[in-house]
């Protein structure tokens, strides 16, 4: 499940939420609602969700108040900013903070889940069951994942599950998660450069070295030392052009 804070002083809000994700059984849960910035803040902090949906227009503190205050906690990315039609051109200033998205109240549908899926990085469809099963892979990537234990984990048959899957994802289940492993391994690369391909290929559901070596090739056409190397050094070349790494004393 794709865990969510709603921050707005206004109920209508949460309501059409709670109802766009009873009705079409969208994989959100929300762990917490707000009423001003102050519990905003508390409770993006205490909840770590993976969405906010946050109104700019909130007593105490406002919706840009709350985006600077816990940038340590969650990405600006993850934010998506929800606003009445008179101040959009106020709200639009969130995109330059980080922001993910902007939805205009009352909250339409498909701009909903449009913007839930620029947030998460991953699509919804209009399945429930490829829906939890596509949060279910996202979520416990890391872990040994089968289309039997799939099948399993959501009641239904091995054959149900496969042909529910292709048809609205257009890959297999474990094409998919091969995918994702492969997304997180490029991710970790690029954060460490330097990280062992053992603890790698642990960290994104390999238990075995060679597996993990075979997968990551087959995706990139280049082996985990390789890309990271290539990332470090593209990463170097963009600190020489901005400037940044030329000399310590800022331009002096």
């Amino acid at each position: 499940m794709i865990r969510i804070v709603i921050c707005d002083d206004e109920q209508a809000t949460e309501t059409i939420i709670r109802c766009f994700a009873k009705y079409y059984q969208l994989p959100l849960e929300i762990v917490g609602v707000a009423h001003n910035g102050k519990e905003a803040v508390s409770m993006i902090r205490n909840t770590r969700p993976q969405i906010v949906f946050m109104d700019i227009l909130m007593p105490y503190l406002s919706g840009f108040d709350v985006i600077e205050a816990v940038t340590d906690v969650i990405s600006p990315r993850q934010i998506i900013i929800i606003t009445a039609y008179e101040a959009f051109e106020f709200a639009r200033n969130a995109l330059r903070l980080g922001a993910c998205d902007i939805l205009l109240k009352p909250l339409d549908f498909d701009q909903m889940t449009e913007a839930v899926k620029k947030a998460v990085g991953w699509q919804l469809t209009p399945n429930s069951l490829v829906n939890r099963v596509l949060a279910y892979i996202h979520e416990h990537y890391a872990e040994p994942i089968t289309l039997i234990g799939l099948a399993q984990q959501f009641f239904c048959s091995e054959a149900h599950l496969s042909r529910e899957f292709k048809k609205h994802t257009g890959c297999s289940t474990i094409s998919y998660l091969r995918k994702v492993r492969m997304q997180e391994a490029q991710k970790l690369l690029e954060q460490q450069p330097d990280i062992g391909i053992a603890e790698l290929a642990e960290r994104t559901g390999y238990s075995s070295i060679s597996g993990f070596y075979q997968a990551f090739h087959s995706s990139t056409n280049s082996t985990p030392a390789a890309f990271g190397k290539n990332r470090s050094a593209a990463d170097t070349e963009t600190q020489d052009s901005t400037g940044k790494t030329d000399t310590g004393h800022d331009g002096e």
